[in-house]
């Protein structure tokens, strides 16, 4: 989790941008480092079609979900544009 506050305090557009990092950190090994995410050193990032159709997946269903979500409250919706 990437803020102090704890699941149940943080909105769902937070918790969803929580799920997309830990997701894309998980396929893309390599990114999770360069970004300073512990736990992927000594794992490879898959580059085959497949990887990149599994990366293409976790992003597209990420946003499907943020365009179900309420993005009124400015904070949310500052959070939202920075997912997209």
């Amino acid at each position: 989790m990437t803020s102090t506050q704890t699941p149940e305090q943080l909105s769902p557009v937070y918790q969803l941008s929580d799920q997309y990092i830990e997701q894309l950190a998980e396929s893309d090994p390599g990114l999770a480092t360069a970004l300073g995410i512990a736990g992927h050193d000594h794992e490879m990032t898959d580059f085959s079609p497949r990887g990149h159709d599994q990366r293409h997946e976790i992003t597209r269903s990420t946003l499907n979900k943020l365009n179900s979500l309420d993005t009124t409250a400015d904070r949310d919706r500052l959070a939202a544009g920075v997912l997209r």
